[in-house]
């Protein structure tokens, strides 16, 4: 009994790493960036961010459920609007109609850091484009031992010319552990669209500006 009592902080560093591989599987699956560096002969006089982000029709969730408790005002409202069941639709809805639009987000991040690097003109007339393409996105619990969530988000970015031709390719993701916001509570979210913004925030902040590195 005493060795198993010693052994149980260990067993539980090992069943959070465990939970945290299969929960990082279970995020990124199958999906992949695609990495193409840009061209020495390349030149840019000035760019853009493409305004149109495209995104995945489905949210990814993974964490605890919504009890009834919280099947009242905002949130069930969304609910019924759904028209489904699954959390991850639930959330979907609540956050569109509370005005969280990751595609929004996303896009901002990536025009602020284009900005701030300064290494290419910002022109909202420019014939280069940063297109942005989000892959995946949602709430994750950390670890299998967790009941807070964290937001997660793969990107995938590219840069094109006037006549379509792809000059760069690059991509990041937040993944559940070790990204840029505190786990927060559901009913956090719940309770304020903010909080929920917030998270989306730091995580394409830390997209975009691990992406941009690639340049």
């Amino acid at each position: 009994m005493a060795n198993n009592l010693c052994m149980t902080p260990l067993v539980r560093v090992c069943a959070r790493l465990v939970t945290f591989f299969l929960v990082a599987i279970a995020v990124t699956g199958c999906i992949s960036t695609q990495k193409q560096s840009m061209a020495e002969d390349v030149v840019i006089s000035a760019i853009r961010v493409d305004p149109e982000v495209t995104v995945p029709d489905e949210m990814y969730y993974v964490g605890p459920g919504l009890g009834t408790g919280m099947m009242f005002g905002a949130i069930g409202a969304a609910a019924a609007s759904s028209g489904n069941e699954s959390e991850a639709d639930i959330l979907r809805q609540f956050a569109a109609d509370n005005g969280v639009d990751i595609s929004t987000i996303v896009r901002d991040a990536f025009e602020r850091g284009l900005r701030r690097e300064g290494r290419y003109p910002y022109d909202e007339d420019a014939t280069t484009v940063l297109s942005i393409e989000i892959l995946r996105y949602g709430l994750s619990i950390p670890h299998g031992l967790s009941r807070k969530l964290v937001p997660i988000l793969l990107i995938q970015a590219r840069i094109t010319d006037a006549a379509g031709t792809v000059l760069w390719q690059g991509g990041d993701n937040v993944l559940p552990l070790g990204g840029p916001a505190e786990s927060v509570k559901l009913d956090e979210i719940v309770a304020d669209p903010a909080v929920l913004e917030g998270l989306w925030r730091a995580a394409a902040d830390r997209t975009a500006e691990e992406t941009l590195k690639q340049l």
